[in-house]
């Protein structure tokens, strides 16, 4: 017997490798008259944090995660490239939560994590269409799930195709920290698509 796996959903994993300068960490320590509440945390009221000169560097190194996200899992034909769009800081208090949303007007969406604890922080990803039955199974697996949820800390990136549902459900309450997450969306440029097939498209960044 062969079971196969089709049309599975990419997540990008990885970690950004050094510590984050003490300019880069005051950066996003707003005060309360910069930042606007969310569905359940607070954002910031900048939504192109990555856009201030002090962040450039960090900026760099996320384009530099997805375009090797992009470029490894769609292959591009020609010159496609991928860019950041908007950016925002993240804040959940203990006791909050982020409700359940994915990112239209964007391609792939990130998260880079600057004040998260391994082994009590995480990002929940949820199928929305499961079909019509639900089964409730003994045991979990890639197949019927439809709820996976990945640990995450400080210094992690995550990065995933922007229409995937995903949540953070209720911190601690008694915890002593701020969950702190740098997110980010983005979009192609180039040409794409078939003449031929009447489906090219030149896409022009801005």
């Amino acid at each position: 017997m062969t079971i196969l796996s089709i049309f599975p959903r990419p997540i990008y994993l990885s970690k950004i490798g050094r510590e984050f300068t003490r300019r880069e960490k005051v950066l996003v320590e707003v005060d309360s008259e910069d930042l606007v509440a969310n569905v359940g945390n607070m954002i910031s009221r900048d939504s192109y944090i990555l856009d201030r000169p002090l962040m450039k560097t960090i900026k760099s190194e996320l384009e530099n995660h997805l375009s090797i996200f992009f470029n490894d899992v769609y292959r591009p034909k020609g010159d496609v490239s991928i860019y950041i769009t908007q950016s925002w800081i993240n804040y959940t208090y203990p006791g909050q939560s982020h409700h359940a949303h994915s990112h239209e007007n964007s391609f792939l969406s990130g998260v880079l994590y600057i004040n998260a604890e391994t082994g009590i922080d995480n990002i929940t990803f949820v199928l929305k269409n499961n079909g019509f039955i639900k089964i409730n199974p003994s045991e979990q697996n890639e197949y019927n799930s439809n709820v996976f949820n990945f640990p995450v800390g400080a210094g992690d990136i995550i990065i995933f195709p922007s229409d995937i549902t995903h949540q953070v459900g209720n911190t601690p309450a008694d915890r002593g920290i701020t969950r702190v997450s740098l997110a980010f969306n983005s979009f192609i440029c180039g040409d794409i698509g078939d003449e031929m097939q009447k489906t090219a498209l030149r896409l022009v960044r801005a």
